[in-house]
């Protein structure tokens, strides 16, 4: 059937073998890169995962801080705009602060030549006349030939608003320090007015006894440039 010698149908089975041994081992070798350079892979895409997920967090780092510093800037805008704005009395909190609380005649005096006085000085007047307080027209400060600051020739303080009694007791006194700590105060006319301007303004500023005083039973609100 066959025209080969015995002796060369053994070499041709030797030779076959040895492929075939050489091809098992060059599979084996194949496998055993396959999974090495696999796994050299797979590191490598871990280390760019990594990294790619260390760039975010930083991006997000980065954009969180300059929204942050974006917001502290807008607050200190607002700020800004608040300090160099004309001064506004909130009506509302005004008159329910004041509303059903004692009452005393009210003289009103504003910095002469200062627009913004002026009109700070008139939203009093008119919220107090719209509480049935006795208040009189605000009237300028008169001219004063003292080196002071002009506000202080009627015990009102060189800058802001005052409220000037003629004189308060202890617990009067005692009543600004109360109403920020929130504890119970005394209720006069001063305390109250101071209150009624204090919370609607933002800040208040009061005296008492001075040398210019206005006579017992009258309340001085001197307006001073802010």
């Amino acid at each position: 059937m066959f025209n080969v010698s015995e002796q060369a149908a053994n070499l041709v089975y030797v030779i076959f073998n040895i492929i075939l041994v050489l091809g098992a081992v060059l599979a084996l070798v194949g496998t055993i890169g396959v999974f090495w350079s696999g796994g050299i892979r797979e590191h490598f895409a871990d280390l760019k995962i990594s990294k790619n997920i260390a760039e975010t967090s930083v991006a997000k780092a980065d954009a969180a801080n300059a929204n942050a510093r974006a917001s502290e800037a807008d607050l200190k805008l607002e700020e800004l705009r608040r300090e160099v704005a004309p001064r506004q009395v909130q009506r509302e909190v005004f008159l329910r602060e004041i509303a059903g609380q004692p009452k005393a005649h009210v003289a009103i005096m504003y910095l002469r030549d200062d627009p913004e006085c002026f009109d700070v000085a008139q939203q009093i007047w008119r919220l107090l006349q719209d509480a049935k307080w006795d208040v009189a027209s605000p009237i300028p400060i008169p001219a004063s030939d003292t080196q002071s600051p002009t506000p202080m020739s009627v015990d009102g303080q060189p800058s802001g608003v005052t409220v000037v009694a003629n004189s308060v007791s202890a617990q009067e006194s005692e009543a600004p320090s109360n109403i920020m700590s929130g504890k119970p105060w005394t209720r006069t006319p001063w305390t109250v007015l101071s209150n009624a301007l204090l919370q609607s303004m933002g800040g208040i500023k009061g005296w008492a006894g001075g040398p210019h005083r206005p006579p017992a039973g009258t309340l001085r609100v001197v307006v001073a440039p802010r």
